[in-house]
């Protein structure tokens, strides 16, 4: 069984650049970045942490409708997926 993969440039580059800057950036300067980062997780807690905290109240109560209905039956990907 042979694969071919069809990598996109304009897809996968620009994440990968930017990754690599931001890696370059936090070696380079590693207080700097370190109190950047912080900042950032503080202002996003104070912003959106309600909304963190529903989302996963949401999602457990997903997680529990999808058990119950018989859709928590459903096995994704179909048989061929476990044959050997």
């Amino acid at each position: 069984m042979s694969a071919t993969l069809k990598l996109k440039p304009w897809v996968f580059f620009p994440p990968v650049v930017i990754l690599v800057m931001t890696l370059a950036f936090g070696v380079t300067y590693s207080d700097p970045f370190l109190r950047l980062a912080e900042r950032t997780k503080d202002g996003m807690l104070n912003q959106f942490g309600w909304l963190f905290s529903w989302s996963a109240f949401a999602f457990l109560i997903l997680l529990g409708t999808a058990y119950v209905l018989p859709f928590g039956r459903t096995k994704i990907g179909g048989r061929l997926l476990f044959q050997s």
